[in-house]
């Protein structure tokens, strides 16, 4: 369901603002290229430690579990982050 809200919620934001003021437009546009520059970073990261974890299994060792949860909870925390839903509920 969050990863839905992560990919549509910007292209409703976009579609939204298509026939308003040109500043709230331009906003949007900015809120948008920032949101898709952090969602793909983050999102590239979580991957990557999803991707160690299922793959370098050293028995006892539990770091790439641990990176791999704080990955997908910043993922988590961006995502349904306060400043994200006010910004689209703003546009």
């Amino acid at each position: 369901m969050k990863k839905i809200f992560a990919i549509t919620a910007p292209l409703v934001l976009l579609a939204a603002c298509a026939g308003g003021p040109a500043d709230m437009k331009t906003e949007a546009d900015a809120f948008l290229r920032s949101y898709t520059d952090t969602y793909q970073m983050l999102s590239y990261t979580a991957a990557e430690a999803e991707w160690a974890s299922n793959t370098r299994i050293v028995e006892g060792d539990t770091t790439n579990t641990y990176k791999a949860r704080m990955a997908n909870e910043a993922l988590a925390a961006f995502t349904g982050g306060v400043e994200n839903i006010e910004h689209a509920r703003k546009f």
